[in-house]
């Protein structure tokens, strides 16, 4: 005979808690941190955007039009010299504003008849400043943050490659019951066993990693070496 009692409760939930510690942290890359914890926190690298951008596809123009289409600007290509006025350049949504751009007149809203852009522009129209969104030093994500798709991009868009997220706990399921009927229609008085099939999922769905389901029987010594079976040595 064992010495073995039942404890209150709450004691046993206290007991639980003082048992665990925060998990340790790990290195992964951008791509394998979705829904992971992040354990630092985490501001931007640079400028969002980093420079001046245009937020259209257009024309930009310098001075008062009509304007003289000179070249164009892709993203990704910047034009090196300052704009002159009296000039245009096809430009492309996210591609560098030129030193001298008045605005960025809309394709939509621009004729043009002999090499030469008619339109009405508006100083500063459509330009996207550097660190609109944000500036370098800025705090993106706090230490603890479930890291969503979207928050993944934003530190990407401010130059990380990788992050320190926690680790992911490590689960062993323990199922108890002699009652339990693990497939079939239940038939004698047995519960077909719901439990098993789902707890895996919801504990993935909160970031753990499921690392083994065992069923054991109403038995306190079967139960206890389950326990002690499962601890990680």
């Amino acid at each position: 005979m064992n010495d073995w009692q039942e404890v209150d409760w709450d004691y046993a939930r206290a007991e639980a808690s003082r048992a665990v510690s925060p998990l340790l942290h790990e290195l992964v890359p951008l791509s394998q941190g979705l829904n992971r914890r992040i354990a630092d926190d985490y501001s931007a690298l640079c400028d969002l955007p980093p420079f001046t951008t245009s937020a259209m596809d257009g024309w930009a123009v310098a001075g008062e039009g009509p304007w003289k289409i000179v070249g164009d600007i892709k993203a990704g290509a910047p034009y090196e010299k300052e704009l002159e006025s009296g000039s245009a350049l096809r430009i492309a949504t996210g591609a560098v504003i030129p030193r001298g751009t008045l605005g960025v007149v809309r394709w939509e809203i621009a004729e043009e008849i002999q090499g030469k852009i008619h339109a009405t522009a508006v100083a500063g129209a459509d330009i996207r400043p550097a660190g609109e969104e944000c500036r370098k030093g800025e705090l993106l994500v706090i230490r603890g943050t479930r890291l969503s798709p979207s928050l993944l991009g934003l530190l990407a868009s401010t130059g990380y490659d990788q992050i320190k997220v926690f680790r992911k706990p490590r689960v062993a399921i323990l199922l108890l019951g002699d009652e339990l009927q693990l497939a079939g229609i239940p038939i004698l008085g047995l519960v077909r066993d719901s439990l098993g099939p789902q707890l895996p999922g919801w504990l993935e769905r909160l970031g753990a990693d499921v690392v083994s389901t065992n069923y054991v029987t109403d038995e306190l010594d079967s139960v206890v070496r389950a326990l002690v079976d499962a601890i990680p040595t």
